[in-house]
């Protein structure tokens, strides 16, 4: 009698169907940004101004929902209607026109469902033959309540008397805060216009001579 009910009991579990496997999720590779430079220096992308950089993009989207990719470099749009392949890359060539110094490469796009995919990476615009050193500009922060400044320019000799312009960072882009003139030792103190709370500032130099460059200070945080 156990064994008929045992033999009963493994045919009718013969008969219920197997659960169905879930389906293995494909995860979605990370967007990573590669940048080619024109000066062969190892561990980052260097190029002279007026060369081309090679970006190179893998992990974005190139399905019909998903938008261009944007190449920024800092605040400049240097690519806006790139399309990824299939399987999510691109490459594009696209001229340097910044003057010496360090910039952040950014490139970005929108995935169908709204989320933004984005990477970044460091280029360096060297100094050709063509062009001298750009001037060291400091700026300090003498009191952050005032809004009170001292600018400083190196060399001295060069930048007496020249004009200066003290920079705020609103909405993504550099604006003029104030223009002020630079004293006999190239240096100025001088107070701003600035709202309360959070402000990002530096100094711009201008070019004094056609082999000389911009001088521009490291960015300084104010709070007030």
């Amino acid at each position: 009698m156990i064994g008929i009910r045992l033999a009963i009991a493994l045919a009718t579990a013969s008969l219920v169907p197997a659960a169905a496997a879930a389906p293995t999720r494909v995860a979605q590779p990370e967007p990573y940004l590669q940048l080619v430079g024109t000066i062969p220096i190892t561990g980052q992308a260097t190029v002279f101004r007026g060369d081309q950089l090679t970006a190179y993009g893998s992990g974005f989207c190139g399905r019909p929902g998903c938008s261009a990719v944007t190449i920024r470099i800092d605040d400049r749009i240097a690519e806006r209607d790139l399309r990824a392949t299939a399987n999510g890359t691109f490459r594009v060539a696209v001229r340097v026109s910044e003057p010496p110094g360090r910039y952040t490469v950014r490139a970005t796009q929108q995935a169908e469902d709204g989320a933004t995919l984005s990477d970044f990476a460091t280029l360096v615009v060297a100094i050709g033959d063509s062009e001298e050193a750009g001037p060291e500009v400091t700026l300090r922060v003498l009191s952050a309540a005032n809004a009170v400044f001292l600018a400083t320019v190196r060399p001295t000799r060069s930048y007496r008397g020249k004009v200066a312009y003290f920079q705020r960072r609103t909405a993504g882009r550099w604006r003029l805060a104030k223009r002020i003139r630079l004293g006999s030792r190239s240096s100025r103190r001088f107070r701003a216009d600035l709202p309360s709370g959070k402000s990002w500032v530096r100094m711009l130099v201008p070019k004094v001579g056609p082999r000389t460059r911009t001088g521009v200070s490291r960015t300084v945080l104010v709070r007030r």
